[in-house]
């Protein structure tokens, strides 16, 4: 049997109704009996030596994780906790590539296509850019599975990557010298990134997004552009008026004729945002596929 048969087993199959109908929702967390459930079938599974249920138990923890880091990247960035925010996006992306590793969500039931397309959408939004970059020389490395150590003349025998009794085996660092840090544009890592001070930083467009969006199930699209304008600062200034840029001069022998490039968002949504939202086009975002919510 393949992982997707022990999915929709009678043994896990009430759990994975819970995480079936979870992109359907909105802005709520799986909830507790959803956990219990999966806990308690994959101890048994793995007291019965099942490491196929054990392993297809593990798949919906996981795609579990995913959803619930994802919905509460929204609701932190709600909150204003941005960074948050980015970091919960982040996790949601580690889990999904994980259980990418090891189940394939074909008919989308689980509304993993969706977090694969939203989540570096979301991403874009963020005025994030610069982070720090360590760089280790790595003394010790274990099995996750054994505790054994790992050299490159020897090997415990278990894959990394692969699951054992319920748990993915990851080659673990217990020992490690940090040789240097640089300061990178667009950080691999992108828990590494500088926080900014949120009075300053441009989140707008998360804001925005935020506003328009009922749930984060539903599918939605980005295009950006640069616009020519002039500065909000010369809103309703008279041309004889000193010149807000601190020069001294007149308004009209100085920034008048002067214009601004700004970032422009046009965002496309699949559901009808709250009423007064504006500047929105309603139609199915361009190579997005909505959410079934």
């Amino acid at each position: 049997m393949t992982v997707a048969d022990r999915i929709s087993s009678p043994e896990l199959r009430p759990a994975a109704q819970i995480a079936w109908e979870q992109p359907l929702g909105g802005f709520d967390l799986l909830p507790e009996r959803y956990w219990t459930t999966l806990a308690a079938a994959k101890a048994r599974a793995v007291q019965a030596g099942d490491q196929q249920t054990a392993k297809a138990a593990w798949v919906l923890e996981t795609i579990g994780r995913a959803q619930d880091a994802f919905v509460g990247a929204f609701s932190s960035a709600r909150d204003g906790e941005f960074k948050a925010a980015w970091d919960s996006l982040h996790r949601s992306a580690s889990e999904l590539s994980c259980v990418e590793q090891h189940y394939a969500d074909d008919e989308d039931d689980f509304g993993l296509r969706h977090l694969r397309v939203h989540i570096p959408q979301f991403r874009s939004l963020f005025p994030y850019r610069w982070g720090l970059s360590p760089a280790f020389l790595r003394k010790r490395v274990e099995c996750s599975i054994c505790g054994q150590r790992i050299t490159l003349r020897s090997d415990c025998g278990h894959v990394n990557g692969e699951i054992y009794d319920g748990k993915m085996c990851i080659r673990v660092i217990t020992k490690a010298e940090l040789l240097h840090v640089a300061l990178v544009d667009t950080p691999t890592q992108p828990y590494s990134v500088i926080e900014l001070d949120t009075s300053q930083a441009d989140f707008l467009p998360v804001r925005y997004l935020l506003r328009a969006l009922r749930s984060p199930w539903h599918a939605w699209a980005v295009s950006r552009e640069e616009r020519r304008a002039h500065h909000p600062l010369f809103q309703n200034l008279g041309r004889n008026e000193r010149c807000p840029c601190a020069s001294g001069r007149k308004y009209k022998h100085c920034c008048l004729t002067s214009e601004t490039v700004f970032p422009h968002f046009q965002f496309a949504l699949a559901h009808p945002p709250p009423s007064g939202i504006q500047g929105i086009v309603l139609r199915p975002p361009v190579q997005v596929e909505p959410s079934t919510g």
